[in-house]
């Protein structure tokens, strides 16, 4: 099986990046470990993968950092020690926006892509009362390859700040934010032929944010089951979503970062899921 991921978050000031290729398929384990401590992998369930990842994490306190797996690589999953069992239940409940653009410039080698969202829904985990939310999330990303330098050099501007004025639809038929959001700025750039990423912190910038989005196309709902369980671990999974595709108009605006919404991709969703686990 071949599968393709990229995907981007923010939490806590902190911004990670993820992006790659994986192949795998299921594989039988033989074999065992002696020792002080021992045990037999006969007829344990495995997996063998050809991987190519890349992870990008920033946070203020830490710095920037990279990390990068290529190759092959095996992995089991087997029984572990008995310990005491620790339960927790997560339930989400909420209604979302998305906009985004993305540009290549075939002069200059950049790529830019640009995105705004909104998030209005409630959370709750285990023994704690539902949290209510209503959030607009910012990020401009440019990547720039220099073939004379061999580098590959990428700038991000990300933040997060509470919705102003809006709201979603309930048919997700449209929704629409105003907000003030603060954005933390990065570049870093990768030198090809050393195992070295130069990262300088660009300091903060204030952009203003006024976008709607109109509902576009049929409306798709659909439900996910999961159940897992491995040893002493045991994972359950339900939700369901309703989605479609939208069209976005509007502007983010600021001194250091702004752009234009014109008829840009986006979509409308609403979700509720809930997720134990117990190990």
């Amino acid at each position: 099986m071949r599968t393709r991921d990229r995907s981007a978050e923010s939490f806590d000031g902190t911004r990670l990046r993820f992006q790659g290729t994986s192949s795998s398929r299921s594989a039988a384990v033989d074999g065992g470990v002696s020792g002080e401590v021992a045990f037999d992998l006969g007829g344990a369930s495995g997996s063998i993968a050809d991987v190519s990842n890349g992870f990008w994490l920033w946070n203020r306190s830490t710095g920037a950092g990279f990390f990068a797996l290529d190759g092959p690589s095996a992995a089991l999953a087997e029984s572990g020690l008995a310990v005491a069992a620790q339960v927790f239940v997560d339930r989400f409940r909420g209604s979302s926006a998305n906009a985004f653009d993305e540009e290549f410039n075939g002069e200059t080698g950049e790529f830019s892509f640009r995105d705004v969202s909104l998030g209005i829904g409630r959370t709750k985990s285990k023994g704690d009362r539902w949290f209510d939310f209503e959030n607009v999330f910012v990020s401009s990303f440019t990547q720039r390859f220099d073939e004379s330098a061999g580098s590959l050099t990428f700038t991000e501007w990300f933040g997060s700040g509470p919705l102003d004025t809006g709201s979603i639809d309930r048919k997700i038929a449209s929704a629409e934010a105003t907000a003030t959001v603060t954005l933390s700025g990065i570049t870093c750039t990768e030198f090809f032929e050393e195992p070295v990423i130069d990262c300088t912190e660009l300091g903060e910038t204030t952009v203003t944010v006024d976008v709607s989005w109109e509902g576009v196309g049929a409306i798709s709902s659909s439900k996910s089951m999961f159940d897992s369980k491995t040893g002493s671990e045991h994972i359950r999974f339900s939700g369901r979503s309703t989605n479609r595709a939208a069209v976005a108009n509007g502007v983010v605006i600021g001194d250091v970062v702004g752009w234009t919404l014109s008829d840009a991709d986006g979509s409308l969703s609403r979700n509720a899921d809930g997720s134990w686990f117990k190990g």
